[in-house]
Order: C-alpha cells, then structure tokens, then sequence
C-alpha cells in the first residue's frame, strides 16, 4: 500500500468515526426529547422533568453506544494499524 492510499484510508476511516459520533448524538437527542415530551404529558414537576430528562439522555445513550460502538472500535484500531504502517513509511525513506 502506497503512501497517499494509507493516508487517503485513513482520512475515510476518520470521516466514517465523525458520522458515527454524529448519528449517537441525534439518538441521544431524540431520546432525551421524548423524555421530555413524557414529562410533560404526564404533568411531571420541575424535578420530575429532570428525572425524566438524565433517564431518557442515559438509556437512549447506552443505546447508541451499543448500537456504533463496535464499528468505532474496529475503525480506530483500523486507523491506529494505519497510522504506524505510514510511520515505517515515513521511517524508511
């Protein structure tokens, strides 16, 4: 594998690991707003809505994180795999 290919891969592997991010965090979002629209129908005080509110951001969390993290994990040891081989690169020339 050439230079400009190691380094293209790994720009790619880094834009797929921001869009992995970004898709957890829109879950994570949604699910902290339905916990909020649930407080609300359900006439929840000020506390109750915050309960609610850490319920919905923690559990909808934990789900977008079971959901990319394997994928995230096999692209970064991807990455760091990648990273060394253009350091010998580097090293050798």
């Amino acid at each position: 594998m050439t230079q400009q290919e190691i380094q293209q891969e790994i720009i790619t592997l880094e834009a797929k690991n921001k869009s992995l991010l970004l898709k957890a965090g829109a879950i994570t979002a949604a699910g902290t707003t339905i916990a909020l629209i649930l407080a609300t129908r359900h006439k929840r005080n000020f506390w109750g809505k915050v309960g609610y509110f850490v319920a919905g951001s923690t559990l909808s969390r934990s789900a977008a994180a079971l959901a990319f993290s394997s994928q995230a994990t096999a692209n970064t040891a991807r990455l760091n795999l990648l990273r060394s081989q253009l350091h010998e690169l580097n090293i050798n020339s």
